[in-house]
Parts: structure tokens; sequence; C-alpha cells
């Protein structure tokens, strides 16, 4: 359907995507610019998953139209029509972390509110992930510009960045951090370093088994972020405190709220570590341990130490 594909703007070009990758429509595209009367109509293929339009004029604003390409579906079907200004810009905010930290939730609570110079605030979680993790994996950075600053948002929400730091890019990066713990659990309850799919070649390989690496993930990923961010925040924070709150949109320049702290992507299974035996204590204090002493104090005062 039209209404997943998903535009792109860049200084002289536009950027379709289709989500759903691997679906196959062919779509028809018209596009004119708002102060003039040509129209060029272009073919998307079925089997075509990104089309750039290029040689628009900088800082010109065009009307798209897209509609499904067969004559019933085109003249009857849903279509989609956006008015879009050629005036990309870099994220205002990144929030990024360990994965399973919070990074969802973040961006469904400031989604909405206002900057303080009036602007609203749009954030987004890991927008059009399905073609931003390939090209990570692949160190095609240079394809991921279009999706970080064309979109429209001004805040993204993604722990991938903190994998890849060097891809990060905004104004301001915004770590939040979880409890270990409960993020190593979490991501082995979701297969984290336990099949071959897409999302675990993104995370570099550490020694041991899924469970130690899902130990190291964690500590490289707060080491990453620690070093790209200007502030810190405890997801366990956010949840507990107005103060807190209040303190991590006013880092943003956000004005202040009194919204609540919603709840997203809640794992089926519990994130708690009451059964890990002694050789997982022991490998994830071995791992983790002097950056949970850093963050979460005392967070091992009932674990055996001997």
């Amino acid at each position: 359907m039209p209404s997943r594909t998903r535009i792109a703007v860049a200084d002289d070009r536009l950027y379709l995507y289709k989500e759903s990758r691997g679906t196959p429509r062919g779509l028809r595209v018209a596009l004119e610019p708002a102060d003039g009367p040509s129209r060029t109509v272009l073919d998307f293929p079925r089997d075509l998953e990104r089309l750039e339009i290029p040689d628009l004029r900088p800082g010109a604003t065009y009307r798209i139209d897209i509609r499904r390409k067969k004559t019933l579906k085109r003249l009857f079907g849903p279509k989609q029509t956006k008015t879009l200004k050629l005036e990309p810009r870099l994220l205002r905010i990144l929030l990024t972390g360990s994965g399973r930290c919070g990074t969802k939730t973040a961006a469904h609570y400031l989604d909405g509110l206002v900057f303080e110079d009036g602007e609203a605030a749009m954030a987004m979680h890991e927008p059009l992930s399905e073609y931003v993790v390939p090209a990570l994996i692949e160190n095609r950075l240079q394809d991921l510009v279009p999706i970080q600053t064309g979109l429209g948002h001004n805040i993204e929400s993604a722990p991938y960045y903190s994998l890849y730091p060097r891809a990060a890019k905004a104004d301001r990066i915004i770590h939040i951090i979880r409890d270990g713990r409960r993020v190593v659990q979490s991501g082995l309850n979701r297969g984290w370093y336990q099949n071959d799919d897409i999302w675990n070649r993104l995370k570099p390989q550490f020694p041991g088994d899924a469970f130690r690496q899902s130990c190291h993930l964690w500590r490289q990923s707060v080491e990453n972020s620690l070093e790209m961010a200007s502030e810190t925040f405890r997801l366990e924070d956010l949840t507990a405190s107005a103060d807190i709150r209040r303190d991590f949109v006013r880092s943003m320049g956000i004005r202040g709220t009194d919204k609540p702290f919603p709840h997203k992507n809640a794992g089926r299974s519990s994130s708690r570590t009451d059964d890990w035996d002694k050789a997982r204590q022991v490998a994830f204090r071995e791992i983790a341990g002097s950056l949970m002493d850093r963050f979460y104090p005392g967070w091992d005062r009932h674990w055996d130490r001997r």
C-alpha cells in the first residue's frame, strides 16, 4: 500500500522507501513543484525497495502523489499525498543505550512535547530500521544520512548507535541506562546471540556463550554511550521520579510536562534474575561489575560473594 512508503528529503533530491521490504508492489509516483506547472510521473518498480529522485531544486517545495501502479488499484485504491520542502536537518536529539533499556518508551514519552523555542517534538523509534540495520552491518554509513536528516523528525531513539558510535549524528546525544542484569535477561529472552537473524548479525561478537556475550554487549554499549552522550539517565529513575523526568526533558531543551512515563515494548517473559546460578553471577560481575558499581551501587549485596 502507498501508506507504507516513507519519504525523506535531501538538499536536491527525494528518497522513497517501501516499508515491509520484500513485499513486491509497483507504484506510480507523480511529482510537481509547488510553484510551477511542471509535473513528472515516475515508475517505482515492484522489485525496487528504494527510489531516488535526483536533480531537484534545493530549498524548493514539492508535492508528491503515490498510488498503486495497476489501473484499478490506482483509481480506486488508497493514495498517499504529501508536500515537502527540500530542507534536511540534523537531529536535535538522539537517544541511545544498550537495547532493552527504555529508548522506545522514551520516544513515546517525548513525542508531542514542545521544545523551549516552540518547536513541536516529533520523536521516532528506529525509523526505517529495515534499511538502517543492513547499512550499519555493511558500513554504508552514507546511506543513513537521508533517514537521519530527512524524515522530518527531530528526536530519534535507537539503541544500535551505541554499537556504531561513528554513525551517530545529532545536536545532542542522551544515554539511557538500565540495570544490566535486567537488560541481559531481557535480551536472552529475545534471543540475543541465539540465532542468525539480522539483529544478531548487527551485534559485535565476544568470547563465550550467549549469556557472556550479552553481558559484554551491555558493557560495550554503556561504555560507548558514555563517550558520546552529554547526559545519562537511569530508566528506573525516569519511571519512578517526576523530578528526574523534569531534568530529562530540561536536558534536551524541552518544556516541562506532567505527562506520565509510559511502559512500552514490555517483554513477554520476566527479566528478573533470581534464578541465575553462581556461574552466571560470577560471569556478570566479572564483565559488568565496575559499571554496575558506578550506576547501581550496592546492586549485588544479596549475591553470594564467596
